[in-house]
């Protein structure tokens, strides 16, 4: 018995108890036998409608599988049909392989016999390699004296480049240190023109302090600022400025705008060209 009797077989089932509960209130209530029965004839005619639309529509949907199976049958077999295609090209790749194969035995025997005369070919050729190692050892000598020379030459005249950018740069750092002692000289010369030599006397005592040497500890690239390792207690102002070294090559220049007890925070005012300033980097108040 198929899904579908057997929900047909429980819904009768059950229309025939509601049937006799119907039956049952009607004769307890004494009620209209022929309306009732009309009213319910009426609701299990639409009742089994509904049942054989759902019937019909199962039935569609039971076709549609058996449509989707046969077709699922009939890929099963084109697959078939491929397997086999496939294996009768195998069988002909396979052929092709031994024929490759044959080929190949036929090209290592003529190799064979082609190394055999190689190697009469390399017994003759020993002499004559011999000779020309001899040569070759007697050209690498001239071409080790001739580099010899070469880097001899190279070395001089880089040593002369050398020579000559220091002198470049000697004289003119020279000539700017010229301008700034004659700029100074006129400067101080105008002051103790003005306040007399005891007055810058007094100005000087008042404003110059001792040399102080410091080193960075912290460089902030962003904001332009270093932190040094000196503060008030080393008699930092603001104000000073600060030459900052790395070893004896100098780095740069930096101003102090905030001082601490042990530690002065200062901004970066330039550095020489290609260089920039790092933690652990010498700063002094002397001119080096």
């Amino acid at each position: 018995m198929s899904a579908l009797a057997k929900v047909f077989v429980v819904f009768v089932f059950l229309l025939s108890i509601l049937f006799f509960g119907t039956s049952a209130t009607l004769y307890l209530t004494r009620e209209d036998w022929a309306k009732n029965y009309d009213e319910f004839k009426e609701e299990v005619t639409k009742s089994v409608a509904k049942l054989k639309d759902r019937n019909d529509t199962l039935k569609g949907e039971r076709d549609d599988l058996e449509d989707a199976l046969r077709l699922v049958s009939e890929d099963e077999l084109q697959k078939a049909g491929t397997i086999q295609k496939l294996r009768t090209e195998l069988k002909g790749k396979d052929a092709q392989i031994a024929n490759i194969s044959a080929t190949r035995d036929e090209a290592i025997n003529a190799k064979t016999a082609t190394d055999n005369v190689n190697a009469s070919l390399v017994s003759q050729n020993t002499t004559l390699t011999g000779q020309l190692n001899e040569a070759h050892d007697k050209r690498d000598d001239a071409i080790d004296a001739q580099k010899v020379a070469n880097a001899e030459k190279f070395r001089m005249k880089r040593d002369l480049d050398a020579t000559t950018q220091e002198l470049h740069e000697a004289r003119v750092e020279h000539n700017t240190l010229s301008e700034k002692f004659d700029s100074l000289e006129l400067a101080y010369g105008a002051v103790e023109k003005k306040l007399g030599k005891d007055g810058v006397e007094a100005i000087l005592s008042g404003l110059v302090s001792p040399p102080i040497d410091a080193l960075v500890e912290e460089v902030d690239s962003n904001l332009n600022l270093v932190v040094l390792s000196v503060g008030s207690q080393d008699e930092v102002k603001e104000g000073v400025e600060f030459t900052i070294y790395r070893e004896d090559k100098f780095v740069g220049k930096v101003r102090v705008n905030k001082v601490y007890e042990n530690l002065a925070g200062a901004r970066v005012l330039f550095t020489a060209e290609g260089s920039d300033i790092r933690q652990g980097d010498r700063a002094t108040t002397r001119i080096n």
